[in-house]
């Protein structure tokens, strides 16, 4: 059994599924991918299925929140929306990692922006 439970979360369109390596969702939740000792749950960021980021973050090791910098709006929906989920469902000693993806044309988040999340 895995001991390393992470949920990975972030706007539509930002490269979770790409990251990760699949491409199958059951109602709006990957089913989870398993990788050496660690179960990666990756719950979609379409606007009907926000909620269930709160149920499948619950009680993880960690919390990964992925954006597309060269997507804006993604960026800005880590502070409105998916930090927030993180820390609404778990405690502060829940590490929450910010992962930085670039698919689909030029970096538009300066890199001191994205320091800000920095802790």
């Amino acid at each position: 059994m895995a001991n390393i439970r992470v949920t990975l979360i972030g706007s539509e369109g930002c490269g979770k599924s790409t990251f990760l390596g699949v491409k199958e969702f059951t109602n709006g939740v990957l089913d989870r991918v398993v990788k050496n000792n660690m179960i990666i749950w990756e719950v979609t960021g379409a606007v009907g299925y926000r909620d269930m980021a709160k149920t499948y973050s619950r009680s993880k090791t960690a919390i990964l929140i992925m954006f597309n910098n060269a997507d804006e709006t993604s960026f800005n929906e880590v502070a409105t929306v998916w930090l927030p989920i993180a820390r609404l469902v778990n405690n502060a000693s829940v590490p929450v990692y910010l992962l930085e993806n670039n698919h689909s044309g030029p970096c538009i988040i300066a890199p001191e922006t994205v320091n800000e999340f920095v802790v």
